[in-house]
């Protein structure tokens, strides 16, 4: 019961109670609510650029440190798993996302960084360096704590380059309607994959036993996942899209009607 209330209010990556197959993906997806939940907050309390670009920074180097101390000390580690799920662990990984996104609202770097961060030599460097780093993942707590970092930059560095130049010859497979239907469906199919692919002591004894094989496990979390996005994710969309256009209606009402009694 504790594992499925963690999961419900995007507490899994803090929570101590008995893991479970089922649920282990939901660590990740707290992570993300919690940026969305606070992230919003001080992007709308902060007004000027330059001082969210400093608050972005800031943060991003209190985790790099923080992560270190943490790690080297013991100071809050208990075990490996809910360690490096926690946000407070892991937040410069959408931080650097954020910086990029900051970067590029400024006209007069965006298109240097973006001529950069596109280039065919440069963009083949940083894919590689990331796999090096994934695959051979060298040993040594400094340097896995480095690496960690720079992982967390050049993610969203591979990602600016795709989109600067997103009709680029080795970018153009990324536009292909197959994988942007695949992309659409991203989030829901990471929601429902932990249910349907599964290893084989995590099968359940009944019916759907028969789904968690391949290739049916395949097909039914695409089959969940389109129902899923279709009649669930698309709609919610479409109600905060609504309430944001209303709210600025609102506001704007609001404004207009002040300035004419003002008049």
């Amino acid at each position: 019961v504790g594992r499925w209330l963690s999961s419900l209010f995007f507490l899994a990556n803090y929570s101590t109670a008995r893991a479970t197959w089922y649920l282990g993906h939901f660590w990740s997806l707290a992570v993300e609510e919690h940026f969305y939940l606070l992230w919003p907050l001080l992007f709308v309390s902060i007004r000027r650029m330059q001082t969210r670009m400093i608050l972005v920074l800031s943060l991003i180097a209190l985790v790099t440190i923080w992560r270190a101390v943490a790690f080297k000390y013991a100071i809050t580690y208990t075990d490996s798993a809910r360690f490096w799920g926690r946000t407070d662990i892991v937040a410069d990984g959408l931080l650097f996302g954020v910086a990029s996104a900051l970067v590029m609202k400024v006209p007069a770097l965006a298109g240097r960084i973006g001529a950069v961060v596109s280039c065919r030599t440069f963009s083949a460097l940083l894919l590689t360096g990331l796999v090096l780093i994934v695959v051979f993942q060298p040993g040594g707590w400094k340097t896995g704590m480095l690496l960690r970092t720079v992982k967390a930059a050049v993610i969203p560095a591979l990602l600016l380059g795709s989109i600067w130049r997103a009709n680029a010859g080795r970018w153009t497979l990324l536009e292909a309607p197959a994988l942007k239907w695949v992309g659409r469906l991203s989030y829901s199919l990471y929601l429902w994959q932990q249910l349907f692919l599964v290893w084989d002591e995590d099968r359940v004894p009944s019916v759907l036993r028969h789904l968690q094989a391949v290739p049916l496990s395949v097909c039914a979390v695409f089959l969940c996942a389109y129902v899923s996005y279709r009649w669930v994710e698309r709609p919610m969309i479409s109600l905060g899209h609504r309430l944001i256009t209303g709210s600025r209606r609102a506001r704007t009402g609001v404004a207009a009607a002040a300035a004419s009694e003002a008049s």
